[in-house]
């Protein structure tokens, strides 16, 4: 079977193929230094292209489900939504976050913590573990406020045994983050040492057995939407309004999506 991937949900588009023996043929991975709406269906027909790779002999799509770049998972989704309902295809999805998990050298007592910054002091993430050689969602995606995700994390640690490392995933602005949750951790007397890893997401994760348990199969290509886990703008609006003349009160400080 030959299995087309890519993520669109950040800067880095990322596209793999792989072959009926379990081996990726090919990957790339961009520098985000160019449109996705412009180049994401000439780069993945330049991959096929170079690996005498036809439409005809594909089998199955893989997208990044998001969260991440309003604009970039349109872009994923429909190319993926567009070739599944033209050819018929089999279409599977997994969390973008959860394709910036490290693909080797991963542990089974470290809490895997993939972050995208969506500005304004929030990110997009979620907490991921190695159980019997298997990523497992421990909380699921999110869009929340760090002041309020080091409160989940510093939670999980108490609650989830055997935790020996926290790995922090993401780009450079991740640093900073990983200083303020170590002080966290030293107030309530956690000594888990806490790293970082600077991954955007990579297509060729969802060949590998650690990940199969993240990909999900779509029933129906038609109906798949972009995992955004923002508010909608009327949503924002109406949260606005509430909030004024109720400055003390915190209002929908996370929003969690569900598979």
């Amino acid at each position: 079977m030959t299995i087309i991937s890519f993520d669109t949900a950040t800067n880095k588009m990322s596209v793999a193929l792989e072959n009926n023996n379990d081996l990726t043929i090919d990957t790339y991975q961009s520098k985000g230094d160019r449109q996705h709406g412009e180049v994401a269906l000439p780069i993945i027909q330049e991959i096929m292209n170079k690996n005498d790779v036809s439409i005809s002999d594909i089998e199955q799509l893989v997208v990044g489900i998001g969260p991440g770049s309003f604009t970039g998972l349109r872009v994923g989704i429909t190319i993926a939504k567009t070739w599944a309902e033209t050819l018929q295809l089999p279409l599977a999805t997994i969390s973008s976050l959860a394709m910036m998990l490290p693909l080797k050298r991963f542990e089974e007592g470290t809490l895997y913590i993939p972050m995208m910054d969506a500005r304004r002091q929030t990110v997009y993430s979620g907490i991921y573990r190695l159980i019997n050689g298997k990523y497992q969602t421990l909380v699921a995606d999110k869009h929340i406020t760090w002041e309020v995700y080091q409160e989940v994390i510093l939670n999980q640690v108490a609650q989830v045994s055997n935790i020996q490392r926290i790995v922090l995933i993401g780009e450079s602005f991740i640093v900073d983050y990983v200083s303020l949750l170590q002080k966290s951790l030293n107030q309530i007397e956690h000594s888990v040492p806490i790293d970082y890893m600077n991954l955007s997401p990579q297509a060729e994760s969802v060949f590998q057995l650690e990940f199969q348990e993240l990909v999900k199969e779509v029933n129906n290509p038609t109906l798949l939407v972009p995992h955004y886990a923002h508010l909608t703008l009327a949503e924002q609006e109406w949260q606005d309004k509430q909030q004024e003349g109720y400055p003390s009160e915190q209002h929908n400080k996370y929003i969690e999506i569900t598979h």
